[in-house]
């Protein structure tokens, strides 16, 4: 669909004759080209002339889109129609700034704000000039959106990734454009917009050129258990001039999970086996004894011994087995650097009877 702005008064370059002016105007505010960029109405109160007419496009920051001379023509007294296709242009061009590449390249004008402007030049110097120039914004529907993490998400990271959208290139901005991105945190009884607008910034990051934005580990630290807002903005001569909603994620409280108490020895291995939680095995030796003495090692599933990386201090201390009494043992898993995945446990009682538990390390 295309959208025609109609410029209905002009402003005299020269006001002496008035002799000639613009009636009105139509350009195209979607996708301006040579076929679309000149339609007008001239009035001619003289005798017929020769004459040409200009044309331009700018942006907000005064960036060349497009430009072009038409050929000479005649005007005739009365009121004529003058459009770019039938008078044809002697010299047509498009800027070098992202918006014009943009424009060129893929025949869409992209979103801001345009000054669009008409001069007609008799070559005659008994008449007058006269100028048309007229702001608009660009009706392309372009967006902007966020993409993860979704709003209300719960997050287990506290670097999470944020990730957004937005329909044009990045060369397309103006040199005063640019997207920033801001974080902040949700106190109670708010909603993301307000936290948007009324709470300090934990985390922002302006001048955006890409869609993936890791949330910095030099950044305030998010919290586990508190919500949070973010937003996307872009911003034109330090304004903002869109926006995505604000969305909100909270950071879940993590909840160390209850020891497992406790696990029977048994005396070959099975298909059972005992999850470990909290980096510590407890379980249970049956024998007739009180506070046995136990020796005892770890093998992985290829039956190789693995060993304990202890620092000095903790070799002092000797064994990471605790008895708990009544047959009741604690062994602290820390030091061994475990990853997920099984393991044995053999333990050897002091009449050198051997007890076996298989085990598991969750993720």
């Amino acid at each position: 669909m295309k959208y025609f702005f109609s410029l209905l008064l002009g402003v005299g370059m020269l006001t002496s004759n008035g002799q000639i002016s613009f009636s009105s105007a139509n350009y195209n505010t979607v996708s301006l080209n040579e076929s679309n960029c000149l339609q007008a109405i001239v009035s001619n109160s003289g005798n017929a002339v020769s004459a040409y007419i200009t044309v331009s496009c700018k942006n907000a920051s005064g960036e060349t889109i497009i430009e072009g001379r038409t050929r000479n023509f005649t005007l005739n007294a009365g009121v004529t129609t003058i459009s770019g296709i039938t008078t044809g242009f002697s010299q047509f061009s498009y800027g070098n700034s992202g918006k014009a590449l943009y424009l060129k390249t893929n025949g869409i004008l992209p979103s801001g704000n345009y000054t669009y402007c008409l001069r007609i030049f008799p070559l005659s110097g008994e008449f007058d000039g006269d100028v048309y120039c007229e702001e608009f914004e660009a009706a392309t529907e372009d967006f902007l959106s966020l993409v993860s993490p979704y709003d209300k998400e719960e997050l287990e990271t506290k670097l999470p990734v944020l990730t957004w959208s937005h329909s044009e290139p990045f060369n397309a901005l103006a040199k005063n454009e640019y997207f920033k991105l801001v974080v902040t945190e949700i106190k109670e009884n708010q909603s993301p917009e307000q936290a948007i607008f009324s709470n300090p910034v934990i985390f922002s990051k302006n001048f955006l050129t890409t869609h993936s934005i890791p949330y910095p580990m030099d950044a305030k630290e998010l919290e586990e258990g508190k919500q949070y807002a973010w937003q996307v903005m872009k911003i034109a001569n330090n304004i903002i001039v869109n926006k995505t909603d604000a969305w909100e994620f909270l950071l879940k409280k993590k909840n160390n999970q209850p020891d497992l108490k406790y696990a029977v020895m048994k005396s070959h291995y099975d298909a059972s086996y005992y999850t470990a939680t909290n980096e510590r095995l407890f379980f249970q030796f049956e024998e007739p004894y009180h506070g046995t003495e136990l020796t005892y090692e770890i093998f992985n599933t290829k039956h190789k011994t693995v060993k304990a990386d202890l620092r000095n201090d903790e070799k002092k201390a000797g064994n990471n087995l605790k008895d708990q009494g009544n047959n009741l043992y604690q062994l602290d898993l820390s030091a061994y650097n475990l990853t997920s995945g099984y393991y044995f446990l053999e333990i050897i009682d002091e009449k050198n009877h051997k007890s076996v538990l298989k085990f598991y390390i969750p993720e």
